[in-house]
């Protein structure tokens, strides 16, 4: 299993687990692409491993497009430190260390969202 997922409220997190790697990140954007348009969230929180390498800053740049082009918002949660959170910055999204944080920053004016962070 290259990730477990969450709904509620509106909002899909999806955890990206360890060992994802250039050979497995292709199966987890499929699995992402799955959820994406099983469930057709208004907002996704993608929580990162903690060792997170090329591999995932690949497949999170991959989420992003598909929520882009499925009308969602992404937030990313890194709670450890690392070499993605620089290289996900740098392409413009922002790193947040907890889901509550992150659902908050994306959410604005939705109301299901901000009561989905709250729980």
């Amino acid at each position: 299993m290259l990730l477990s997922h969450l709904f509620d409220g509106g909002v899909l997190i999806v955890r990206l687990h360890e060992g994802l790697d250039v050979g497995t990140r292709g199966a987890a954007v499929w699995e992402f692409e799955t959820l994406l348009g099983s469930y057709r969230p208004r907002t996704v929180v993608m929580e990162l491993p903690p060792a997170a390498g090329a591999a995932v800053v690949s497949t999170v740049l991959r989420a992003e497009r598909l929520c882009r082009a499925a009308g969602a918002s992404l937030a990313v949660v890194a709670r450890h430190l690392s070499e993605a959170q620089g290289a996900l910055r740098s392409h413009g999204l922002e790193v947040h260390a907890t889901a509550s944080q992150a659902i908050q920053s994306v959410a604005g004016g939705d109301p299901d969202a901000r009561d989905a962070a709250a729980a």
